[in-house]
């Protein structure tokens, strides 16, 4: 598992994985991955991940694009987001990309961000392939708009 470096001032107002604004996410995130039925890079949280964000004065809605191993585990990925002294519930049901938006109720120019999944799926454990990560979600993009 990687962990970033420690980002005090974010450049960026978003992150999309592939593209721009990696040094972002902080701890708990896997090496960076391609989904193999559509080419899109993304990278697996652990069962507790951080990043950080800068968000412009007047977004109102944090938004993300994600994935997970649901077909591995057979069964959704439970997680929660966790930012501005609020949880929010993420599941993630199916085995493609997923749009989810929460509210941005209150402002801070720069927003850290929690990840956490509270049964991890261990690929080696379902696939008996040698894969000992624990695996949350898959993020590709988190922006605020």
């Amino acid at each position: 598992m990687s962990v970033g470096p420690i980002a005090t001032h974010p450049d960026l107002q978003m992150i999309v994985v592939g593209r721009c604004g990696e040094g972002q996410l902080l701890t708990g995130w896997h090496e960076r991955e391609a989904d193999g039925r559509s080419g899109l890079p993304f990278r697996a949280s652990g069962p507790d991940a951080s990043l950080v964000l800068r968000v412009r004065q007047e977004a109102t809605r944090l938004n993300l694009l994600v994935s997970g191993p649901v077909g591995i585990a057979g069964r959704p990925v439970d997680a929660r987001i966790i930012f501005n002294n609020r949880k929010f519930e993420m599941p993630v049901g199916i085995d493609h990309w997923v749009y989810r938006s929460f509210p941005l109720e209150v402002h801070r120019p720069l927003l850290q961000v929690r990840i956490q999944v509270a049964s991890p799926v261990i690929p080696d454990l379902v696939l008996a392939n040698g894969d000992p990560r624990k695996l949350g979600v898959f993020l590709s993009a988190i922006w605020s708009e």
